[in-house]
């Protein structure tokens, strides 16, 4: 019989084993992000997130074209106290510190929420999935959950997460606390949260006709404002030309213009709830998985009437096709809990939960056919022919030749993309983020490391795992310090104190040859943009904004293709594209008076010295010998010769 001391000896054990397990797991999950993702800075819309932060703090920023009229930052806090965070620390500093803080809430919100309603060894499990997963919905792979740069929508979903963990919890007004106020930071990412609360609250009757009277609804408005002038005065609708800019620009919020893939990357959670709904037990959880998928529904079927009939311009603006982020991040939640108890439930068990987890262990569509083989086997489980041992054994080795022939075409397809690359970049860190890419080797690793380290009576596992963990995460993470840009910091802006000094705060800038100005002209310069591809993303607020984009586009024809044709570009890309035909054109003497006669636009910078006493940038950076037009020398000297 054992004794006192020998029982606390062994709960002492047991106590530092489990917290060298978490140490571990833990480390296991910064390695995997590290090798899955790559912090990214002030790229895309961390650009336009940032730029509006930074115009709180210098007002002259406000004067850009992104800012001058209807924008995302009339309703949102999160720019304020973005600007408050880089008030005390710097841009690029703020930038990082407020994605990893948004990152690691969002994670351990997921955790907490699959802890409460499964335990500690799934909630591992499901923020290794959230990583790996990626969480991609929409279309034309542009949104997905926990993205390298920072934008409102981070801190939306984690408070999102934290709000449905603690609903699931019994703190249903704490939730809706802070589903509420998710909207003021980012109110179409919290919307649909906001709205899996009301669903989860209210009898199915309620829930049904809530959905059916939002789809009615949005289609009896949208066809009233198409037909009657006086509704069309409350409800406008989008014009011709304020549509194309829109269309080109933000191709992703065109239903009907959605590939197969997209179709198939946002179908395929629907099916995996669907297979949790008929197989997890618990109420609650099959609640969830409902109204995870109604809100999902009734999203597509809203933004689908938003960008057929009229299209209404708030109905597009809405974008309702967001709310896909919940029904995706609930979909994986389950997803392993599911395959857990599809396992054991019937002879083809095995079968069905291995092509679950496939499902979401390759590119959408192989994962959505996966997916739909697993419920297609899970409802034909009871014949004849599936519950015989026999048959049973045949469709499991049937399923693992499938997943091990796709996984072999999918790596194959891999190591011939990095053949093309020289020899001494074969063992770089890009190369083997490429081949870490295809998820399926991350599931595989991160199953086997969780495995060992759960099984494991030595503690001498744990520490293993976790110094591997800790050299992983080090090495990738300094890489990629090391590869990325930073703009904005105070070393660029002395480098660049000759062009600042020469540019009045209000100026507008524009850079030739395809240089980032997005992100140079706002945060090195601190100058505002005549015209970037960060500056066409809120053309579908405001028609005023569409116009001046068109416009100026227009004037710029001389040294550059429309940057906000995103469509056409995606178009030319999947056909034959002439490659004569660049995008970018050297600027000439004669271009440059041209774009100069815009007096929106105030400096050029260009690496072409084509006269007119530029200013020479002579620091040896990226742009050593570019030089600085000012536009008003340059009309003033063509008009004198």
């Amino acid at each position: 019989m054992p004794t006192l001391e020998s029982t606390s000896v062994d709960l002492k054990r047991s106590e530092f084993h489990q917290f060298f397990a978490t140490v571990a797991l833990t480390l296991t999950v910064i390695a995997i992000w590290a090798l899955t993702h790559e912090y990214r800075g002030l790229v895309s819309d961390g650009q336009i997130y940032a730029v509006q932060a930074l115009a709180k703090l210098r007002p002259a920023l406000n004067e850009d074209l992104f800012l001058q009229n209807t924008t995302q930052d009339e309703f949102t806090i999160f720019p304020r106290a973005y600007a408050w965070v880089i008030s005390w620390i710097g841009l690029n500093p703020a930038a990082l510190l407020l994605t990893v803080l948004c990152s690691v809430w969002f994670l351990y919100a997921a955790s907490n929420l699959t802890a409460h309603l499964f335990n500690r060894d799934f909630a591992w499990l499901a923020v290794f999935l959230v990583i790996i997963t990626g969480g991609h919905y929409g279309a034309f792979g542009v949104f997905h959950l926990l993205e390298p740069f920072l934008t409102a929508r981070l801190p939306a979903e984690a408070l999102v997460v934290s709000a449905l963990a603690v609903y699931l919890r019994g703190f249903h007004k704490v939730g809706f606390t802070l589903a509420t106020a998710a909207l003021f930071v980012h109110p179409l990412m919290a919307l649909p949260g906001l709205l899996l609360l009301i669903c989860m609250s209210v009898p199915w009757r309620a829930r049904l006709a809530g959905s059916a009277l939002g789809i009615l609804g949005s289609l009896g408005a949208a066809i009233a404002a198409a037909a009657v002038p006086a509704v069309r005065h409350a409800l406008p609708i989008m014009d011709s030309a304020w549509l194309e800019v829109v269309r080109e620009r933000s191709q992703f919020l065109f239903l009907q213009l959605w590939t197969t893939r997209d179709w198939a990357l946002n179908a395929r959670p629907f099916v995996c709830l669907a297979l949790a709904t008929s197989t997890l037990r618990d109420a609650r959880i099959r609640r969830l998985a409902l109204c995870a998928m109604l809100v999902g529904a009734t999203g597509l079927l809203i933004a689908e009437i938003a960008s057929s009939v009229g299209p209404v311009a708030i109905f597009m603006q809405g974008q309702a096709w967001r709310w896909m982020w919940i029904t995706t991040f609930v979909s994986v939640v389950l997803l392993l809990p599911t395959a857990h108890q599809i396992w054991g439930e019937d002879k083809c068990g095995p079968a069905c939960a291995l092509l679950l987890v496939a499902g979401w262990s390759f590119s959408a569509e192989a994962g959505f056919v996966f997916a739909s083989l697993a419920i297609l086997l899970w409802i034909l489980r009871k014949h004849e022919s599936l519950q015989s041992t026999q048959g049973a054994g045949l469709a499991l080795a049937a399923v693992l030749v499938s997943i091990i022939a796709v996984a072999i075409v999918d790596t194959r397809s891999g190591v011939d993309s990095l053949m093309v690359k020289p020899a001494h970049e074969l063992l770089s860190i890009s190369s083997g983020k490429s081949m870490f890419g295809l998820k399926i080797w991350c599931v595989l690793l991160v199953f086997s490391a969780w495995y060992w380290i759960r099984n494991s009576q030595s503690r001498a596992v744990p520490i293993l795992v976790s110094c591997a963990g800790t050299t992983v995460s080090a090495f990738l993470l300094y890489q990629a310090s090391t590869h990325s840009k930073s703009f904005g910091t105070v070393s660029d802006m002395s480098e660049f104190a000759d062009w600042r000094q020469a540019i009045p705060a209000s100026s507008t800038v524009f850079v030739t040859n395809g240089h980032d100005s997005g992100s140079f002209v706002w945060f090195t310069l601190e100058r505002n943009n005549y015209l970037s591809p960060g500056q066409s993303a809120g053309v579908v607020f405001s028609r005023a904004t569409a116009r001046e984009v068109r416009r100026r586009s227009e004037v710029l024809l001389p040294l550059m293709d429309p940057n906000w044709k995103m469509l056409t570009l995606l178009q030319r890309s999947s056909g034959a594209h002439d490659p004569a035909s660049q995008k970018h054109r050297p600027l000439t003497p004669q271009s440059l008076v041209g774009v100069c006669h815009d007096t929106a636009l105030n400096f050029v910078i260009s690496r072409e010295d084509v006269g007119f006493e530029p200013i020479r940038h002579v620091h040896s950076d990226a742009y050593q010998n570019w030089n600085l037009y000012d536009c008003n020398r340059v009309r003033a000297l063509a008009l004198t010769s």
